[in-house]
């Protein structure tokens, strides 16, 4: 399988936080395509680890279903499920919603500044045609919402589930895209929360990741 060039500098993790770390990055931004083998040896290899820390994290990334893993055989990166992908848009958005309900008492005009900054740096990235940025700053968005909730578990099924749609939109959004309307269901979003409109402000949540099904391929 094709390996990329490997990173000059990498921060100090264990090896099997280096493998997990890299090849989750691989699988999400689409280096590593739906159906790809994935070799032990190699990625020991490339890493210069023993196979065991690369057992690890593909453990690891098949409890997120991520990959395949198929007894005494190899494994392989998993395929997409057009349903299963609806499926996560809206059960991410629901969790979305969730957290604006367990962090709703803590919301205050700090939050509500700190999410316009995000999304006002948001839109300069959009201008710019950062796409990468664009997403990054799209999650911090959402994920503000989980910090103040200040659950675990949630933010965890959050994590895993964003992984997903991040995958999807990185393999199958090829062209930049359009985010002028999710920016302003953000803004949306912010205005009703400020005016203690909650059902509105996560009827726009929901939206927010629904709406993204409509420019899929499938």
């Amino acid at each position: 399988m094709p390996i990329p060039a490997k990173p000059l500098n990498e921060p100090r993790l264990t090896a099997k936080d280096r493998v997990y770390n890299t090849l989750l990055e691989w699988i999400t931004d689409g280096t590593m395509r739906p159906g790809e083998k994935i070799m032990d040896t190699e990625i020991a290899a490339y890493f210069s680890v023993s196979r065991t820390p690369v057992r690890e994290a593909l453990q690891l990334l098949a409890d997120q279903k991520l990959i395949e893993i198929i007894p005494n055989r190899e494994s392989v990166v998993s395929e997409i499920h057009p349903e299963e992908v609806r499926d996560n848009y809206e059960i991410i958005g629901r969790l979305c919603c969730l957290a604006m309900d367990k962090c709703a008492a803590r919301i205050d005009e700090s939050f509500l500044q700190e999410l316009t900054g995000i999304n006002s740096r948001m839109k300069e990235a959009a201008a710019a045609g950062r796409q990468k940025d664009v997403l990054a700053l799209d999650k911090q968005f959402h994920q503000k919402f989980f910090d103040l909730a200040g659950n675990y578990f949630l933010s965890k099924f959050f994590e895993t589930l964003y992984t997903h749609c991040l995958r999807i939109e990185n393999l199958y959004f090829t062209e930049p895209d359009d985010s002028a309307g999710s920016i302003r269901q953000h803004e949306e979003i912010i205005s009703c929360l400020r005016s203690g409109n909650m059902p509105q402000a996560q009827k726009t949540m929901l939206e927010n990741w629904t709406d993204t099904l409509v420019n899929l391929p499938f």
